[in-house]
């Protein structure tokens, strides 16, 4: 990649952070979000719950409790697995049943989901071009780059409009994918909206975060699967974790699943996708090819400044790649340490939370510690 386009932090404060308020992060589990255009995921009739060793660990504790009173406006809950059990949780508003909105941390699940896809001989190869996949993306940027471009947020596709500045909401002078989760536009008329857009590039020259790259990721893997993206999510991912909580995704118009936002699940079923994540990294479940893919995904590609890469929708904590995480805009991470089995999923709905997590008393380093 010659050219970048984006700083190190994409969420700050100001980055639209407020778009929805702060009871947004409530309204799944009441039954008041904004559209009733959604797809529901049920629970396993047989969950696999977590063994639990609450408060074993005094350093993540200490972290963990300085983060959520530090920041009691904004911090929702905290929790942290080591070696598949749960280490700590708490929850400053809700109880653990709660769905909480992922924002683009259901980034990370569209790449899972395309990795499957991948080693189920859906895809052929990643250098395919999408757009033998998906008749929605042909005729757009989307469509001319490789899958490989797609889920490096390189399309090429235009940028005016683009929040360069503030990152995580793509086009943001249009609100594009805010109006198609209140089904005024479909993702394919946002691609055909974006497309003929100023500041092209070549596919695979230019990281530019946005939306509608992971969208497009969507598409293909509906088109390469022949059926819609949240049912082949749900079969080869979503079941895989026999979840404790129902979750549940947004649809456009189409019924089409908002790949890139608008998910929402429990913090201990973000925990059981994050341990699935481990599990295939140690080879418990999956195979060579979904573990490959992972590393792949997980391999620092683009660097967004300082010491935060970025891979296949998955940001990584410097070069060595050992530490990576799903992000969202409102201070929600999951971040991973797959070699030593720790896991920490943050929500709140302020990202300056963020502050907390990266200050001299940071939580990485107890993900690197043995």
């Amino acid at each position: 990649m010659r050219r970048l386009v984006l700083g190190l932090f994409l969420i700050s404060s100001a980055a639209l952070a407020d778009h929805e308020p702060p009871d947004y992060s409530f309204a799944a589990k009441r039954g008041s979000l904004p559209s009733t255009n959604y797809v529901t995921f049920p629970p396993s009739s047989t969950p696999k719950l977590f063994a639990t060793n609450i408060d074993s660990d005094d350093y993540i504790k200490t972290r963990l409790d300085d983060v959520l009173m530090g920041e009691p406006r904004v911090a929702l809950s905290a929790l942290a697995i080591s070696k598949g059990a749960i280490v700590y949780e708490k929850y400053l508003r809700d109880s653990a049943d709660n769905l909480y909105p992922s924002w683009s941390m259901a980034k990370s699940l569209t790449s899972l989901t395309a990795g499957y896809a991948l080693c189920d001989s859906k895809i052929n190869s990643l250098d395919d071009k999408s757009e033998q996949y998906s008749e929605s993306l042909r005729g757009t940027p989307w469509g001319a780059a490789k899958v490989k471009d797609l889920l490096m947020m390189a399309s090429g596709a235009p940028i005016d409009g683009l929040n360069t500045a503030e990152g995580d909401y793509t086009y943001q002078s249009r609100g594009l994918v805010h109006s198609v989760s209140r089904n005024i536009y479909t993702l394919k008329q946002s691609f055909k909206l974006v497309s003929g857009g100023k500041e092209r590039a070549a596919p695979g020259e230019r990281f530019a975060y946005n939306n509608l790259d992971t969208e497009a990721i969507a598409a293909v893997i509906s088109g390469a699967t022949k059926q819609p993206f949240h049912e082949y999510f749900q079969q080869r991912v979503w079941a895989q974790i026999n979840p404790e909580h129902p979750a549940l995704w947004l649809l456009d118009k189409d019924k089409n699943a908002i790949a890139s936002v608008y998910f929402f699940a429990s913090m201990r079923d973000y925990g059981k996708v994050a341990q699935h994540i481990v599990d295939i990294y140690k080879g418990r479940t999956g195979n060579d090819c979904l573990r490959n893919y992972l590393k792949e995904a997980t391999t620092p590609r683009n660097n967004s400044g300082g010491r935060i890469w970025y891979g296949y929708q998955f940001w990584i904590y410097g070069t060595k790649g050992d530490v990576f995480a799903m992000w969202g805009h409102q201070g929600q991470e999951i971040l991973i340490n797959p070699e030593k089995e720790k896991i920490l999923v943050l929500t709140a709905y302020n990202s300056s939370i963020r502050n907390k997590y990266r200050d001299p008393k940071n939580l990485v380093p107890w993900l690197r510690a043995d």
